[in-house]
């Protein structure tokens, strides 16, 4: 509080420095309180700031995508009768789900070549049972758009079966199915096309297999979980079935049909919506416009490509083959056949493998032996070494030697003095002498012993490894005999019908 006169006159010395004290705490809070506002206001400041700036960002980019939307429509409006056609289509396929036959479209009444116009048309003429072969080759070659939709649509009403013929002009791959050819492929398989529709795929699916014979090697090694041709073999023949029996029929999975009807529809509903080629990109980004514009707020992002959802025609042909004794299931592993066959003939007769060894070791001698038999050269040096050994001379014959010697030296010159003591010690250095020698000998003969008994033992060890390589030489060929034994195996088994269940 603020500190009048009167008070600071009576107050002490001490009083006063009181009430200076609080006067400075009073406003140290107050500016305290102040910069707590303030940096308050700053940071609700830069919020609003920051909140208007994004929000002005996304209207300035809602009102772009607005004016470039109004331009692509002025530019689409140079193609009035596809709306038309797109419009009298879906009316007309509407019908055609409600169990109706509608008028087909007059060419007459639309200033356009689009290719839902025929496609429409030869859908009518199929739902009427009236097929019009002209119409239709008219709709195939104008593009495969209106192919699919052909064969898409009349599928999905219920009328695959007379519109199989023109399923392999849809379906177009190299090693895969794209998504349009998937669904279509699907719906082969679960019998919406009629009991022909897989085996109408047989050319495509068939020269897809045959393309993808690097595919297939590294298929069997990520399968198998292994390198060895072996290991593979033996793989593949486990999981090679006999034939299944007779196709059972199979029973219509509501679930699955209703999931590619549904498919089916979806696909011909983005046929429609792509538009003709000419106004393919205008309505495509027409579309990202619109998006824009109801989600300003969000960035713009590449579009997805188109090829995201390709399935390989290997890994769908291995999946229908899973399928318990049906025909699609037999038709999945009549595909199997010729490119399995083709993986194992590319499986070496005799794949080279790398030699088996194995150490003997016979009372101290250790022999490596292989299936190319022992390694003479060791045998040799090895002989050659127990052979040359040399003696080493025992020390009791070196002392006897040279015991002898003195004592018979010493002998000879006490002769003369002492005849008895010279004579007893020349006696006992020629005894001592001899002695030496015999013990040489038994030496030698004990060295002969043990140089005879290495060399049996080597003998014992080289017979022993032989014997070893010998059964290796045997393991090699008995394995070899079997590998060629279950190659012919899947060989001829493949060339007949057969199941694959794995």
């Amino acid at each position: 509080m603020a500190v009048d006169d009167w008070s600071w006159f009576f107050a002490s010395e001490h009083g006063r420095d009181r009430m200076l004290r609080e006067e400075l705490e009073s406003t140290s809070a107050a500016a305290q309180a102040a910069r707590a506002q303030a940096w308050r206001l700053r940071s609700q400041l830069a919020q609003v700031q920051g909140s208007m700036e994004k929000r002005l960002t996304a209207l300035s980019r809602a009102f772009d995508a607005y004016v470039e939307l109004g331009h692509v429509r002025e530019r689409l409006m140079d193609f009035g009768d596809t709306r038309l056609v797109r419009r009298d289509a879906a009316r007309a396929v509407e019908a055609l789900a409600a169990g109706h036959v509608p008028s087909p479209l007059d060419p007459a009444d639309y200033e356009s070549g689009y290719w839902l116009l025929d496609a429409v048309n030869a859908v009518v003429a199929v739902a009427a049972g009236r097929r019009d072969p002209e119409l239709e080759e008219r709709v195939v070659r104008g593009g495969r758009s209106g192919a699919l939709f052909l064969v898409g649509c009349a599928t999905a009403l219920g009328h695959g079966a007379q519109v199989v013929d023109r399923l392999p002009a849809t379906t177009t791959v190299d090693e895969a199915f794209d998504p349009a050819s998937r669904v279509l492929a699907d719906a082969a398989a679960a019998g919406l096309l009629g009991p022909a529709g897989l085996a109408t795929l047989d050319p495509v699916v068939t020269a897809a297999l045959a393309r993808d014979a690097d595919g297939w090697t590294q298929w069997l090694h990520d399968a198998s979980g292994t390198d060895a041709v072996d290991a593979q073999l033996v793989w593949l023949e486990d999981h090679l079935a006999a034939d299944p029996g007779p196709d059972a029929p199979a029973p219509q999975d509501a679930a699955r049909v209703d999931e590619i009807t549904g498919r089916l529809r979806a696909l011909t509903s983005s046929l429609v919506a792509e538009g003709s080629d000419e106004e393919r990109e205008l309505l495509a980004r027409a579309a990202s416009l619109r998006h824009r514009i109801q989600h300003p707020e969000e960035e713009e992002t590449a579009a997805p490509a188109e090829d995201g959802d390709r399935v390989l025609v290997r890994d769908w042909v291995l999946e229908l083959a899973r399928q318990p004794a049906s025909a699609a299931g037999r038709q999945a592993r009549e595909w199997l056949r010729a490119p399995l066959a083709a993986l194992v003939e590319r499986i070496p007769a005799s794949p080279p493998r790398p030699e088996r060894t194995a150490s003997v070791v016979v009372d101290g001698w250790r022999i490596q032996a292989g299936e190319q038999g022992v390694d003479t050269e060791v045998v040799r040096r090895s002989r050659a070494t127990v052979r040359d050994a040399e003696l080493v001379r025992p020390a009791s014959v070196t002392g006897c030697w040279v015991a002898g010697g003195l004592a018979s030296l010493v002998g000879v010159l006490v002769l003369v003095d002492a005849v008895g003591a010279g004579t007893a010690l020349l006696v006992a250095g020629l005894v001592l002498l001899a002695l030496g020698f015999l013990l040489r000998e038994r030496a030698r003969a004990a060295h002969a012993r043990e140089q005879q008994r290495q060399l049996a033992a080597l003998e014992d060890a080289v017979r022993a490894a032989e014997q070893e390589a010998s059964r290796l030489r045997e393991e090699g060929a008995r394995a070899d005999a079997e590998h060629r034994a279950r190659r012919e195996r899947l060989l001829d088994r493949l060339a007949q019908p057969v199941g694959v269940t794995g």
